[in-house]
């Protein structure tokens, strides 16, 4: 791609250089500009479409990571409570009786 713009730009130079340009020579030079256009717009497609697949893949991976990370602490507060119901039960009943001042204020 780079080499045959290369290539077709330094074609351009001379022809400029000379003082002739033909129509031909013109339009050669399009179909040369669509071609690079049509492989940068590829390029470009090709680049955004394997960052928006690596963009899923963080997020599914740091999904998966905050799901493991709660069912841990979902573990550990059940065997909290298991292992001292008293205190679990006084512990939420200060902390609804906190809220509930707090948010009484309001």
């Amino acid at each position: 791609m780079t080499t045959a713009y290369t290539a077709q730009n330094k074609s351009t130079i001379d022809r400029e250089e000379s003082g002739r340009t033909s129509v031909t020579e013109i339009k050669k030079d399009v179909g040369v500009l669509k071609e690079d256009l049509t492989h940068l717009k590829d390029d470009a497609a090709r680049i955004t479409s394997q960052a928006a697949h690596e963009a899923v893949e963080a997020v599914r991976h740091t999904a998966e990571s905050a799901s493991q990370t709660a069912k841990r602490y979902h573990s550990a507060a059940c065997d909290s409570v298991r292992e001292r119901p008293m205190t679990s039960v006084a512990l939420a009943l200060g902390v609804g009786v906190i809220l509930g001042r707090l948010l009484a204020g309001r």
